[in-house]
């Protein structure tokens, strides 16, 4: 039983009409060529045949042709160099040409590795193993005419999964066609193809590889209105990130600029830190010499009361002996003694109040912190200024992480610009409490100072007025001794030295008190010195810290600065390139409408340029088949003869039998 493969075949079964006699003739004659292409299995060409399809008549065609033959009828063709004449009254009329040396617009190349070795393809039938086919399509510069820009090429791979396993082909289409694998290569116009077919294989057989050329006219029609929109809102974004990455590299330089500044500042600032911390200790060092002195006047003072009383006492001995009439010379020297020692003790508070006063005040610890290098006036006016510069500092960083805040890349540098703003905030609190503690100090120290001036006055008035005293005491010793005054002047007398040394007994009682108040407001300002110490030295770790942080500040501003640098350039590069982007993807795309839509160019013959009224070419590619020898065997003798026809159909895979 016969069955057939009808693959083209209505356009071959028109030719078999019998041929009538010519009735005219006209040069290149309108026609159709098919140019049937043979390769081996490695795609090397072996033979270019084109069939010309004519309708009937008189007919003539050229081509350089080393051989025809009629196809449809038995009428003669006429070779006159490359002009071919021949006339039929065929509905339809196909002759075949041979050509010889013929260049194909593709370049096709098929290598078979077996395990990573390669075969030639006759010597892989019947071979097992892991195979790899490479596949590859390219322009053949050496043919004439644009049909690799004009024509599509489709190929077609047969695999049996009788003998092929896994088979995998990631640029093709895979089709299941009965016990076989179909892999189908579309290749555009203008595009080549480099593909890989790999497959487990046992006793490898392929059938032969067909392609089919033909001029590609899809007609598409792409509305690229939405595209091309969406692309002038990509070109309108990268300008806007253009213009904020300028803004963005702007706004760090700023930064680096005023984090460069406030490094200064605070390298500065860790300077005087130091100084000042070392001025307090001084400062502790002079209140020790201070204190040490407070307690030998507070000693003398215990001293000056005693012989306050003691004089009191005397007197009122001597009073109460003037009373009786009696006063002995014993009494006398006693009360000559105890007035010297008052005036010596005097002259002794004076000497203590005189240093303490000149010891004692705000210009004195001022003079004093001189010496150890630190000038108050200078500290006060440099934390007013510090205060400023790192108020101004603040609200610049302030600026720049508003700048920064949200944007995606930089939120580990707002996180470190907030928390440098915190510190340098706090910074500010510490500065504006340490001047404030240093007015506190010149408040309290001028206070102190102006008490003990005034304890100094008293007891120098007390001195003067106890020299008369003295000298009151010793006429007095005197006119008790030569007996010169009367005893009731004498008494009157000692009654008014009684009443006065009363007096001197309520001014001594007022400076012991004076005495213990500065003692006590001593011990205050000793501790406020011990706090502002500690201060100092927080202060001064601070600092330390601070410029440590604003080095790192300046190093993560520099980097920002040269990252958001980077990203300017970078974008700006960017929007340059893209500058043009509408009209580049519009050319695209007209591009790859026009390599779809294939061949809106004039249809050239393959045979010869005489050839002007084609109306269409078509490519018809086969390689030879990848088979196992099979052992002959007699023919049988009732097999049916093939015509010539059909031959031909199975020659290029038209034509099956099955018995």
């Amino acid at each position: 039983m016969k069955t057939f493969r009808r693959i083209a075949a209505l356009l071959l079964a028109a030719g078999l009409l019998y041929s009538a006699s010519a009735v005219g003739f006209a040069e290149a004659s309108e026609k159709e060529e098919v140019v049937y292409i043979m390769t081996d299995a490695a795609g090397n060409v072996t033979s270019v045949n084109v069939v010309n399809i004519f309708s009937g008549g008189d007919i003539v065609d050229y081509g350089d042709y080393i051989a025809v033959k009629n196809l449809t009828t038995t009428d003669a063709i006429t070779q006159n160099g490359d002009k071919i004449s021949l006339s039929a009254e065929a509905e339809r009329v196909y002759y075949q040409g041979t050509l010889e040396g013929a260049e194909i617009p593709w370049d096709i190349s098929l290598r078979y590795f077996l395990d990573g070795t390669e075969y030639a393809p006759e010597e892989l039938a019947g071979e097992s193993g892991h195979l790899e086919i490479a596949f590859t399509v390219t322009e053949n510069a050496a043919c004439q005419g644009d049909y690799y820009q004009q024509y599509a090429l489709q190929v077609s791979f047969t695999l049996s999964t009788l003998c092929c396993e896994n088979i995998i082909a990631e640029d093709a289409t895979i089709a299941n066609s009965g016990s076989d694998k179909q892999l189908t290569f579309t290749i555009l116009p203008g595009q080549g193809l480099n593909a890989v077919i790999s497959a487990d294989v046992t006793e490898f057989e392929m059938e032969a590889v067909t392609m089919n050329g033909v001029q590609l006219n899809l007609n598409v029609e792409l509305d690229d209105a939405a595209l091309m929109e969406q692309v002038e809102q990509l070109m309108d974004a990268i300008a806007q990130l253009t213009d904020g990455s300028a803004q963005l590299s702007d706004g760090s330089a700023q930064l680096t600029d005023g984090s460069a500044a406030l490094e200064t500042g605070l390298d500065s600032l860790s300077g005087g830190a130091a100084d000042l911390d070392g001025g307090v200790a001084s400062v502790q060092a002079g209140l020790s010499t201070m204190e040490t002195g407070l307690e030998e006047l507070t000693g003398q003072s215990g001293s000056l009361t005693e012989g306050s009383a003691a004089l009191l006492e005397a007197l009122s001995q001597i009073q109460s002996q003037l009373n009786q009439a009696q006063a002995s010379a014993d009494e006398l020297e006693q009360l000559t003694e105890a007035s010297g020692a008052i005036q010596t003790g005097l002259a002794e508070l004076v000497s203590a109040l005189d240093s303490l006063r000149q010891s004692v005040g705000f210009a004195q610890y001022k003079a004093l912190m001189a010496e150890n290098g630190l000038d108050i006036d200078s500290l006060t006016q440099g934390n007013a200024q510090a205060v400023e510069t790192l108020t101004q500092q603040c609200a610049a960083l302030e600026q720049t992480l508003a700048q920064i805040q949200g944007v995606s890349g930089y939120e580990s540098q707002a996180a470190e610009l907030a928390e440098e703003i915190a510190s340098l905030q706090t910074l500010i609190q510490i500065l504006s409490a340490n001047s404030a503690a240093i007015g506190g100090m010149e408040s309290y120290l001028d206070g102190v100072s102006a008490g003990i001036e005034q304890v100094y006055v008293g007891a120098v008035t007390l001195q003067a007025s106890y020299a008369e005293f003295d000298d009151a005491v010793g006429e007095l010793a005197g006119v008790l001794t030569d007996m010169v005054f009367s005893l009731s002047q004498l008494a009157g007398g000692v009654e008014q030295l009684a009443a006065a040394c009363a007096e001197l007994g309520d001014g001594v009682a007022a400076y012991t008190d004076g005495v213990a108040q500065l003692a006590a407001g001593f011990t205050v300002l000793a501790d406020g010195v011990s706090t502002l110490a500690e201060g100092s030295g927080e202060l001064l770790s601070g600092a330390r810290q601070l410029a440590e942080s604003g080095e790192d500040l300046y190093q993560g501003a520099a980097e920002l600065q040269e990252g958001a640098q980077s990203l300017d350039d970078a974008i700006s590069q960017l929007y340059g390139e893209t500058s043009t982007l509408d009209v580049r993807v519009q050319e695209q795309i007209d591009e790859l409408l026009n390599s779809l839509s294939g061949g809106e160019g004039e249809c050239v013959s393959f045979v010869s340029e005489k050839n002007t009224n084609v109306t269409s070419v078509q490519f018809v590619l086969k390689t030879a088949a990848i088979e196992q020898a099979e052992e002959e065997t007699p023919e049988d003798s009732g097999e049916e003869q093939l015509t010539f026809w059909q031959k031909l159909l199975r020659l290029f895979g038209l034509y099956y039998t099955e018995s």
